[in-house]
């Protein structure tokens, strides 16, 4: 009965504040890890990079992708102030190929002519299996970044490029606080 109360108050501030009553009622929510996997990625193998030798040794080599991740009205509303903080980034083989040609990987947001660095990976003596992880600590502030609601990253990966190309699939995660209404 008091759980119904409060859901009913809570529901009803909500409505208030969503018609226009807000001059004096906000909403804070947050969403800490929350994730977005991105499927259909492509890493290149050396049959698809162009260089001028491959024998011997295999050149190391940079290869770059694009990613847009996009944010749901839902969790961005239109007229709420919010903040995005991006806490990690996962890159996966969607088969049996391994990651372990990445030496190293960098991940930065772009919007409007200005960039940011939001994620380094560095290969240390423990090989990767089939997926590359990086939480940067403190965790970037990529609300800027965000542009009708979609946050544009570019990936580097540098290292022995695989011999075939493959799938991959990349997992987001974002800590998000939206506040709807004002005082």
């Amino acid at each position: 009965m008091k759980a119904g109360c409060i859901l009913t108050m809570a529901m009803a501030t909500l409505a208030l504040a969503l018609a226009g009553c807000g001059d004096f009622l906000t909403l804070d929510a947050r969403a800490p890890n929350a994730c977005v996997t991105i499927n259909g990625l492509h890493v290149p193998g050396l049959n698809e990079i162009p260089t001028n030798y491959f024998f011997p040794p295999s050149p190391t080599v940079t290869t770059h992708q694009s990613i847009d991740v996009p944010f749901d009205a839902t969790v961005l509303p239109q007229g709420s102030a919010y903040s995005v903080k991006l806490v990690s980034f996962k890159l996966e083989s969607a088969g049996t190929q391994t990651m372990e040609f990445v030496e190293s990987a960098k991940l930065t947001a772009n919007a409007s002519g200005k960039s940011l660095v939001v994620a380094t990976f560095t290969r240390t003596s423990a090989v990767p299996t089939k997926s590359i992880e990086t939480a940067p600590d403190p965790a970037p502030d990529v609300t800027a970044y965000i542009v009708n609601g979609v946050l544009h990253l570019e990936g580097d990966l540098t290292g022995t490029a695989p011999a075939q190309g493959f799938a991959a699939a990349a997992t987001v995660c974002f800590d998000v606080a939206t506040t709807i209404g004002a005082k």
